[in-house]
């Protein structure tokens, strides 16, 4: 199959993974403009009321003609500090948090990024680390904007994966990546959250959802 080409998402849906695992190879669209409405800025995760959906917030300013890899997050709100108590909250008493945790701690509490690309970089590859496919998972990026159905090159996955999508699936695609989920009782099963909830709920078993 040829190389999954697919904008970079922050702490992306399990559906993305599974993209990835298909195609062995990975190429981030580099060149295109930020779009609003996407897992690029935000990521969706489980808490004992639903869906919870964490958004990265951006500098003030016309994101959606800027760049993505000039696109900035936001200085004067402690959302790194928030969206981690968020996470803490949502998944402290999960199987395989304490586990985890600290890789992602060190991130979100340390780490300065000032760009919203580097930072869905970092999460983006820490992931592949605690999946244990980061050696055989290459990623790489575009060099010049591919123009939507006009490349045989790449399985052209941009914008495919997105919060519309991941709400529409269909019983049996949720059947088919289900697990046991921390809130499930009262919530019901939550389809496609983001790869850290797998993480945490299933721990090294994860990598069976995406594979």
């Amino acid at each position: 199959m040829n190389p999954l080409l697919i904008e970079l998402q922050y702490l992306p849906p399990i559906s993305c993974y599974r993209s990835l695992w298909e195609c062995k190879n990975v190429f981030f669209e580099k060149q295109e403009h930020y779009q609003k409405g996407s897992y690029r800025n935000r990521c969706h995760i489980a808490s004992a009321q639903g869906v919870l959906r964490l958004s990265i917030p951006l500098q003030k300013g016309k994101n959606e003609q800027l760049p993505i890899t000039k696109v900035r997050m936001a200085t004067e709100s402690p959302w790194r500090k928030l969206h981690w108590n968020a996470i803490r909250t949502c998944y402290g008493s999960a199987p395989f948090f304490e586990h985890y945790a600290p890789h992602f701690e060190k991130i979100y509490l340390q780490q300065e990024e000032e760009y919203l690309f580097d930072w869905n970089l970092a999460l983006f590859r820490l992931t592949l680390q605690l999946l244990k496919i980061s050696d055989q998972t290459p990623v790489h990026f575009t060099e010049t904007y591919q123009k939507p159905l006009e490349n045989e090159v790449f399985t052209d996955r941009r914008n495919k994966i997105n919060p519309k999508t991941s709400a529409s699936k269909t019983s049996d695609e949720n059947s088919a990546l289900k697990y046991p989920q921390l809130f499930e009782e009262t919530t019901g099963f939550l389809p496609d959250l983001s790869i850290i909830d797998a993480l945490f709920c299933c721990g090294p078993r994860a990598i069976d959802l995406i594979r």
